[in-house]
């Protein structure tokens, strides 16, 4: 299957095997009850939308921090997650004096895709994070 894609071919493969299938295609259209709702290259699905993961070594200080600049941090199990570029979050942990020992934008596994697709929710940890869009606020 992946020679004849390499070879100019297309694929289309159904799958209920997420990490598979992840491991295979570049590209991804997701049908919900006969709909496509999702029809993009697999790199910007699997980038969640503009999220950040934050940890600090003062997490309380970093939230209030990011929300004097107008982020909003929502607790999660690895840390912060914020709807915001990490360029920003750094400044802002820079000007506080806040050590930060992680900050990466969220990557989510593609199966974690789906239920955000069909269920309005992403896992980033262990429980489920709702964004909405009073969350999404940019740090200057």
């Amino acid at each position: 299957m992946t020679d004849f894609a390499a070879r100019g071919g297309g694929v289309l493969l159904s799958s209920h095997l997420m990490a598979e299938v992840a491991g295979l295609v570049d590209r991804v259209v997701l049908i919900d009850r006969g709909r496509v709702v999702e029809d993009r290259p697999l790199d910007e699905v699997l980038r969640e939308d503009g999220l950040t993961l934050c940890r600090s070594l003062d997490d309380v200080r970093l939230a209030g921090a990011l929300a004097r600049a107008g982020v909003h941090a929502v607790p999660d199990t690895a840390g912060l997650v914020c709807r915001c570029d990490p360029v920003d979050v750094g400044r802002v942990a820079a000007a506080e004096g806040v050590v930060l020992v992680e900050l990466r934008p969220v990557v989510r596994e593609l199966a974690d895709f789906v239920l955000e697709r069909t269920r309005g929710e992403f896992r980033a940890g262990k429980r489920a994070v709702r964004l909405t869009p009073a969350d999404e606020g940019r740090a200057g």
